[in-house]
C-alpha cells in the first residue's frame, strides 16, 4: 500500500483448473483499489505473480482504471484484452457508461483466440456494467 493512504483489504482469487485433455488454465478475478497508487502497485504484483505462469491465464474484473493509465499499461505489458481498439463499449456508470474500468485480460495471446466481447445493459446488480467474453482455446 502507497504511504499515507488508507484503503480497505483487496486481493485475486485465482483457481487452477485441468481440462479433460489434461492442459491445465488458471482463471482469476480481482477488485482494484480506488487510489491510482495503490491500483498500480496491485497491476504489478498481478503481473508478478500471475504474468510467467507455466498455465494459460485469465483474469477478469473491476481494475479501476481506464484503458492508457499506468496500471492498464502495465497489465497489458504481459496480458491481452478481449476488447481491443476504440470501439471497446463503457462499463460505467450504469445508466450511461463513458469509460471502461472493468476488463477480461488473457495470456498468452497466442493461445487462444476471442470469438466475442460484449458488455450486458443490465442495471439492477451493479454500478458497473457486466462484461463477457468467450475465448476459444488454441490445442
Amino acid at each position: 500500500m502507497a504511504e499515507g493512504l488508507s484503503s480497505e483489504p483487496r486481493a485475486v482469487a485465482a483457481v487452477e483448473i485441468a481440462l479433460p485433455t489434461g492442459k491445465r488454465i488458471t482463471f482469476a478475478s480481482t477488485h482494484l483499489d480506488l487510489h491510482p497508487e495503490h491500483c498500480k502497485l496491485q497491476a504489478s504484483k498481478i503481473v508478478a505473480e500471475l504474468g510467467h505462469s507455466s498455465n494459460p491465464v485469465i483474469i477478469g474484473g473491476d481494475f479501476n482504471a481506464v484503458p492508457g493509465t499506468d496500471p492498464i499499461n502495465i497489465i497489458e505489458g504481459i496480458f491481452q484484452s478481449t476488447c481491443v481498439g476504440t470501439g471497446c463499449p463503457g462499463t460505467i456508470p450504469v445508466d450511461n457508461p463513458t469509460r471502461i474500468i472493468d476488463y477480461i485480460f488473457y495470456r498468452p495471446s497466442d493461445e487462444f483466440e476471442v470469438v466475442d466481447h460484449r458488455v450486458i445493459h443490465e442495471t439492477y446488480a451493479s454500478d458497473h456494467l457486466p462484461v463477457v467474453a468467450t475465448l476459444r482455446l488454441q490445442e
